[in-house]
């Protein structure tokens, strides 16, 4: 089919009225799909009138169609001289020539510095098209550019954050330049858009592989006592998976034995953080997938204890760290302190008793408070806890002494208030405790003295000797009551 001709003969034609001839003549061979016969009628118009934009932009369409680029994208060039800011919608097209070229040169294998310069183009007339930015950061890793092209893909992400595939390609980046920290946390974003996609799982088992091999060295490290070794390895580890609560656990226990209780504590409580984390996260996909019912008031809902085998490991490992902590203070002499660690330390082994109805409760813990209280001068709360710990351990001798001593000191105040007959009692509580400290004895022959049993007194007094033969306050308390021994040489 022959395209329409015009009825006008040239020789009565303006040069305007010709070129707008020849527009409409390619227009009408356009409708026929006829693209050479429209790009010579296209060509003479231009040539009538070249300060016609329009018409650039029409002949490059042309050359569009036919699948020439080049001659696609020199058009719109020249439109730009003609015109520097024509209309969005003629950006927009050059922009998508430009994206087209360029991603072609790039799958031919050309040099990424010209596929750039085409791409950055693209996106400096028409930045709001994410497909522009994802090509300028493939070309960008083509060049090696890695940062670049992070930036990019972020540009992605910001006009689509629902895509998962830009997700997964900046965590390839940032796994390239070493950033574990971001490239995990792109991939839990890409797990959130889709959870079952390839690279996700893929990912995720090469990430959990890697963390878990060095997690067995760290533990073999322990063992050794290498203990500033295993420390670095599991700080490598949580690079690699930061939300793994058993690395932070393993560090937790490795500084403990460096003595480094803040990073100790500091670690059991990081253990927490993810732990929670990951069983609220289970609960949600759980919720997701099984539809409460509407009667249960959501507080009873939301009341289940923690009673999992790695909560209690953690609390264990945090009580440890506590109870430590309580005795360097205590060494220290900072009683008060001390007290605070260990109340924290005995608390979290009564919620452990209560979640797993064992036996949790260390008689070290109640013993080292004790201490602190008596540094502190209170005694009542002293006696209370060395019980305590004898209630746990029976029988140890250590703890036996400890509570002779407060009996003592009790002795020893009531005596000085001359309440005589309370103080024998409790010096004799002293001996019934501990019977191989002598001035026990001796103090609980003085009490009977000044309350005239001299014969119970003298049995004190030759007790404390036969413990300590040459002690003078033994010997001056026999001279009282009209007993004189040679003291032993």
């Amino acid at each position: 089919m022959d395209a329409p001709s015009t009825s006008k003969t040239a020789p009565d034609l303006t040069p305007l009225e010709a070129s707008r001839l020849k527009e409409e003549e390619a227009d009408a061979r356009i409708a026929v799909h006829d693209l050479d016969g429209a790009l010579q009628c296209l060509t003479k118009a231009i040539f009538l009138r070249p300060e016609h934009a329009q018409l650039y932009a029409k002949r490059a369409q042309v050359y569009w169609e036919l699948g020439d680029v080049k001659s696609a994208i020199a058009n719109y060039r020249k439109l730009f001289a003609v015109d520097p800011d024509p209309p969005q919608r003629i950006k927009d097209q050059l922009a998508v020539l430009l994206d087209l070229h360029a991603y072609s040169l790039l799958c031919l294998g050309e040099s990424p510095t010209i596929v750039l310069g085409y791409l950055n183009e693209a996106i400096q007339l028409n930045a709001l098209d994410e497909v522009y930015w994802l090509h300028r950061a493939v070309a960008n890793i083509e060049a090696g550019c890695y940062e670049k092209a992070v930036q990019d893909v972020d540009h992605c992400i910001c006009l689509n954050s629902r895509d998962v595939e830009y997700f997964v390609l900046r965590a390839k980046l940032h796994w390239r330049l070493h950033m574990q920290e971001k490239a995990t946390a792109d991939i839990h974003k890409a797990a959130l858009l889709q959870p079952d996609h390839p690279e996700v799982l893929g990912h995720e088992q090469r990430l959990l592989k890697e963390s878990q091999a060095i997690y067995e060295q760290a533990r073999t490290q322990l063992m050794a006592h290498q203990f500033e070794d295993a420390i670095q390895n599991l700080s490598r580890a949580t690079e690699i998976t930061p939300e793994e609560t058993k690395l932070y656990l393993l560090r937790a226990s490795a500084y403990r034995e460096l003595g480094e209780y803040h990073m100790a504590l500091r670690d059991t409580e990081k253990a927490l953080s993810c732990h929670q984390h990951k069983k609220n996260t289970i609960q949600v996909f759980h919720d997701n997938h099984h539809k409460k019912p509407a009667h249960v008031p959501a507080l009873r809902l939301n009341s289940e204890r923690d009673t999992s085998s790695q909560y209690r490991d953690i609390i264990k490992q945090r009580s440890l760290i506590l109870n430590d902590i309580g005795i360097r203070f205590l060494h220290q002499k900072s009683y008060q302190l001390a007290v605070n660690a260990m109340n924290q330390a005995i608390r979290s082994q009564m919620e452990l008793t209560e979640l797993f109805r064992e036996q949790f409760a260390s008689p070290q813990c109640f013993l080292h408070r004790g201490d602190a209280y008596r540094g502190l001068r209170n005694f009542q709360a002293a006696l209370a806890d060395y019980h305590h710990a004898l209630e746990l351990l029976p029988g140890d001798q250590n703890i036996k002494s400890r509570v002779a001593l407060v009996h003592y000191q009790f002795g020893v105040e009531l005596f000085n208030r001359a309440q005589f007959d309370k103080a024998e009692l409790e010096f004799a509580q002293a001996v019934k405790q501990d019977s191989n400290v002598s001035y026990y004895y001796v103090r609980k022959g003085d009490a009977a003295r000044y309350l005239e049993k001299h014969q119970t007194a003298c049995e004190s007094y030759q007790q404390a000797l036969r413990l300590n033969p040459s002690d003078a306050e033994t010997l001056v308390g026999l001279h009282h009551l009209g007993i004189t021994i040679t003291p032993s040489i």
